[in-house]
């Protein structure tokens, strides 16, 4: 597939190319070894996954059908109820299998996205899942990125479903998931395929319980900047495996281990 911009191609398609990704930069940065088995072994979804995936979806493509099969009302302990899961799983087709009550509550989150007013004004005017494709010439190695949702003025809105979109919360999930690094992947995705600097990138994070709160932050200079020394650092580890064809888990030295700042911290008694 030819670098650039492709705003219709499949999630399947897109997954199936080997290039670093967003996805894969965290998992780079734990060690190669970790990358390459996620890389090569099939996905699965964890409920919280199979959740936001059905969540993007209803928000970020509202005139597609959901890629959702309701499950069967069924504990599957008899005979009969699993022969009805069998039958129900052997035609799922991609289909994410939600129950009812499940898939009721993610269209509820896509009602409170849309009741906001700050995601409504970032959700304007967008071209939502784009793929893009380049080589970073920096580590010369074949990158791709799947963004959310891309706007006419090339902003970059990255929407989050969260059990907690408060600042100081959602501030830690950025740092502990490396949202900040997958952020400045985008924006040089942005940059090398739209030939143009994103006016901001954005993140919309969703709560998925009641109330479903929502909140809007857009990524700041210094944070970026953060997020582009960690993108730069897996990128190159990708380069090397590639280069070497060596796929090393964690470094076998032997090293001193050190608590965190937090647990060094107590009250004198």
């Amino acid at each position: 597939m030819l670098a650039g911009r492709y705003d219709d191609l499949t999630a399947v398609d897109y997954h199936a190319r080997d290039a670093l990704s967003a996805s894969g930069i965290s998992k780079l940065l734990r060690s190669p070894a970790h990358y390459h088995v996620w890389r090569k072994a099939p996905h699965t979804q964890t409920a919280a996954m199979a959740f936001g995936t059905v969540v993007h979806a209803l928000v970020l493509e509202p005139h597609r059908e959901p890629p959702v099969s309701i499950a069967p009302a069924c504990d599957r302990r008899s005979s009969a109820d699993k022969a009805i899961w069998a039958d129900f799983e052997a035609n799922l087709k991609g289909r994410v299998p939600l129950k009812q009550e499940e898939f009721n509550r993610a269209q509820r989150v896509r009602d409170a996205v849309w009741a906001n007013a700050g995601a409504r004004l970032l959700l304007d005017d967008i071209a939502s899942e784009v793929s893009l494709f380049w080589t970073d010439d920096q580590f010369d190695i074949p990158c791709k990125a799947r963004v959310d949702a891309v706007r006419a003025d090339h902003g970059v809105v990255d929407l989050k479903t969260t059990s907690d979109a408060a600042p100081t919360a959602f501030a830690r999930s950025v740092a502990h998931l490396n949202y900040h690094a997958q952020a400045a992947h985008y924006w040089r995705a942005v940059e090398h395929t739209l030939h143009a600097s994103p006016p901001f990138f954005a993140w919309i994070a969703i709560e998925t319980d009641p109330p479903f709160g929502l909140r809007c932050y857009v990524i700041d200079s210094q944070v970026l900047r953060l997020g582009g020394d960690l993108a730069d650092r897996a990128a190159s580890i990708y380069a090397a495996a590639l280069r070497t064809g060596r796929w090393q888990g964690y470094i076998e030295t032997i090293e001193p281990l050190r608590l965190p700042k937090w647990a060094l911290q107590f009250d004198a008694v």
